[in-house]
């Protein structure tokens, strides 16, 4: 585990507990390059979320970082199971840090089945691409999660 990491999860029980005494919930973002956890794979992210096993410490995952950073959904997933509060709908590329909604090389149907698989209930978030006209896309990108959801989690 890289020091930065290490350093956190020292205190990361004592954060979690004075989290659930004013009723905040922690959640990790497993691939976000700033993030002191971003760099770990999801077995690495898996062993850390057991050792800190605590209802108010999860997952915030963020499909499209993923595939920018590399990392597999089919590993991922299963591998945070529920710990994933929330998810991120976004499209990257291994080069482009955010695209179009249906542009990128994010495997949605993996995601999503995955998600599916584990049973999960949680909420989304739109982090897509800005565009020339932002209504316009807000509704393509609404229509493209509508029908993620339908394909999967109805």
């Amino acid at each position: 585990m890289p020091a930065a990491a290490a350093r956190f999860s020292a205190g990361c029980s004592t954060r979690a507990n004075a989290a659930c005494a004013v009723s905040v919930r922690s959640e990790l973002a497993p691939s976000i390059g700033s993030s002191i956890i971003g760099s770990l794979a999801a077995d690495a992210l898996s062993a850390f979320l057991a050792r800190h096993d605590h209802p108010r410490l999860g997952i915030n995952y963020d499909c499209g970082n993923s595939t920018w950073f590399g990392f597999d959904p089919d590993d991922e997933v299963p591998a945070y199971g529920a710990a994933i509060r929330n998810v991120h709908i976004k499209d990257c590329t291994k080069a482009d840090y955010s695209v179009p909604l249906g542009r990128g090389e994010t495997r949605f149907d993996a995601v999503f089945g995955q998600l599916a698989a584990q049973g999960y209930r949680g909420d989304f978030v739109m982090q897509a691409a800005r565009q020339p006209d932002d209504i316009a896309a807000a509704r393509d990108y609404l229509a493209f999660g509508r029908a993620l959801v339908a394909r999967h989690l109805a």
